[in-house]
């Protein structure tokens, strides 16, 4: 059995691992920000964030993709930010339909594979990172 010392020291160092991988959350919600501008080669995106409830939510053609924020802790004691991309089930408007869901570490790589043209890892926190995992989850939630 565990002490209350490290119960406290164990929930403190958590703690901290998730205020680390919230704001790259929230870092990755302002870079794919950029979607919405005018420079964006693609028209008709827009975000809405609600950022103090883990999510954001991405408007396009007409469907609404959730982004919802957690943690988790993997086989190494390491925890991973968890993103979950969402759109309403048609069907029972009440219930939610996972689209797309991956992971990433404290420096923000992700666990998606990338596409044969780009080079560096998939990262939450760099601006074509950002803006590609926004765009991989869209293109899932309509190939779907």
């Amino acid at each position: 059995m565990l002490t209350v010392n490290q119960i406290y020291k164990t929930l403190g160092a958590l703690s901290n691992r998730y205020e680390r991988l919230k704001k790259k959350f929230n870092d990755f919600y302002a870079l794919a920000g950029y979607l919405s501008s005018g420079r964006s080669e693609i028209s008709g995106i827009s975000l809405e964030g609600h950022l103090d409830e883990n999510y954001f939510i991405v408007a396009f053609c007409g469907q609404l993709l959730e982004f919802r924020f957690s943690i988790t802790i993997d086989d190494n004691s390491a925890a991973k930010g968890v993103v979950s991309s969402y759109v309403t089930d048609p069907v029972n408007p009440s219930q939610r339909i996972l689209v797309t869901r991956f992971t990433y570490s404290e420096s923000g790589a992700t666990d998606v594979q990338k596409p044969e043209d780009i080079e560096d890892l998939i990262s939450v926190d760099s601006d074509a990172g950002a803006v590609f995992l926004v765009c991989y989850c869209l293109h899932n939630a309509f190939a779907g």
